[in-house]
């Protein structure tokens, strides 16, 4: 993997002090990143659907399909990409869900890297299909565009792992979207697997998913635009805080 470092000259404090005011976002709670650690996990900004579910408006939040960032929501990843470059943060290989949110959340982020390597893994996505009694998955939300889409939209990103019709599939014969078939509770021991044997021990790892992903994977509810840092070892079947 190629790692690219962004440029000197960081932040004035009184401006961080204002973001950190002004945004909340507790990405900023934690201390100066002296020793990077080599896993960072960052959910998504603020989407379309996430301010229906806080007016409790559950059924139109869901009817989005493939929702994208709202304008806070780019917003916050904004204010992480600042925090990042403030930090000196360099960053190898960055994996990120196919879903239109995390993709978002990815390029603005993480714009400043341009020699980084863009991963799109479905394996972070939602549950995009149907489950008996769970009205929350399943839903236009939870489901992704096709790879074409993706590609042409993303240019230079690699979707490879897209073109593998058992792990990217048609919904409704793509009427209804694009999704993983196994619901994310399946997900986390094969993507830990995919995520070790697929990175040196010495590559910073970024990887931009959803708070149902991670809390299963990491066990946190992380916030919009959050970056936490956790290790990943293979003797662990879920991590924890």
């Amino acid at each position: 993997f190629f790692c690219f470092k962004r440029s000197q000259g960081a932040s004035e404090a009184p401006l961080m002090s204002a973001m950190r005011e002004a945004i909340q976002n507790p990405m900023f709670d934690g201390t100066p990143a002296d020793d990077q650690e080599q896993f960072a996990f960052i959910r998504h900004g603020e989407a379309e659907h996430n301010v229906l579910f806080r007016m409790g408006k559950i059924e139109e939040g869901v009817a989005i399909f493939d929702p994208p960032l709202t304008d806070k929501g780019r917003r916050q990843a904004e204010a992480l990409g600042r925090y990042i470059e403030q930090e000196q943060l360099d960053f190898d290989v960055i994996f990120v869900s196919p879903l239109l949110r995390a993709l978002q959340t990815a390029r603005i982020v993480f714009g400043g890297f341009p020699n980084s390597r863009v991963v799109c893994c479905p394996l972070l996505s939602e549950t995009g299909m149907d489950e008996v009694g769970n009205v929350r998955v399943g839903q236009p939300c939870r489901a992704g565009q096709s790879p074409n889409e993706l590609k042409t939209e993303f240019h230079g990103w690699d979707f490879s792992q897209l073109d593998d019709r058992t792990v990217w599939v048609e919904k409704g014969g793509g009427s209804q979207g694009w999704a993983h078939p196994d619901p994310k509770e399946d997900r986390v021991e094969p993507f830990k697997e995919y995520l070790l044997n697929n990175t040196l021990s010495t590559d910073k790892v970024a990887i931009v998913g959803h708070a149902a992903f991670f809390q299963s994977f990491v066990d946190v509810k992380m916030t919009s635009c959050q970056m936490l840092w956790k290790d990943v070892t293979r003797e662990n079947a879920v991590l924890t805080a």
